[in-house]
């Protein structure tokens, strides 16, 4: 009973690849969004937005540190960086496929124009 109830919520999940085809050529994750767009043609939607991801750095040894930041010296010799943050705009772009009734439709992910995620989802419609 419990590998039925897992098989069934395995179908209801989208499936995530790290490869695709489109028109009979191969697109994977890390492709850029231009090669996606001239081998797969324009997507059926496209939804775009902007998320802002912050980095938080403790301290670390010098050859990691920015070269803006204040130097600490600390008692056995090693020299090291003050913690800091940094927060940057990404850009995300998911492009939907709609191939027909025949086929699975897919939701492919960009990040900064690359390729990271390609979602396959139900059949079309």
């Amino acid at each position: 009973m419990k590998h039925k109830s897992l098989l069934a919520l395995a179908l209801v999940l989208p499936l995530t690849a790290n490869a695709t085809y489109c028109n009979d050529r191969l697109v994977s994750t890390e492709d850029h969004i231009a090669r996606v767009l001239a081998l797969c043609g324009e997507p059926t939607s496209v939804t775009r937005y902007v998320v802002y991801q912050t980095y938080q750095y403790g301290y670390g040894p010098i050859f990691a540190a920015p070269r803006d930041k204040p130097l600490r010296f600390t008692g056995n010799g090693i020299v090291t960086v003050q913690p800091w943050q940094q927060t940057v705009a990404v850009e995300v772009e998911e492009w939907f496929f709609n191939f027909g009734p025949n086929r699975l439709t897919q939701r492919m992910i960009f990040v900064n124009g690359y390729l990271k995620r390609i979602d396959i989802e139900s059949y079309g419609f």
